[in-house]
């Protein structure tokens, strides 16, 4: 059975993952330097060098890319400015 989840329900989800990616960052980069990640159930579910493929990876797997956090890991001596 599909469920679809409320905008609302998206974002809470969304948030969740991000503090679990910020807050286990140093164990992440460890083994996924330079990859772009997909997260869900504040765990990694695929991975991949581009979003191209991370994307296809994900539809071949049926899983629904609106329930799924995507972050880019940086390399370990890579300065991020936001």
């Amino acid at each position: 059975m599909f469920v679809m989840l409320s905008d609302l329900q998206l974002l809470d989800y969304s948030e969740e993952n991000l503090e679990w990616f910020q807050e286990n960052s140093k164990q992440i980069q460890e083994k996924f330097e330079r990859k772009i990640i997909a997260i869900k159930g504040k765990k990694i579910i695929a991975s991949a060098d581009n979003m191209n493929l991370l994307l296809s990876t994900l539809k071949k797997e049926g899983i629904d890319s609106s329930e799924i956090l995507i972050e880019r890991v940086p390399a370990k001596n890579e300065i991020i400015i936001l």
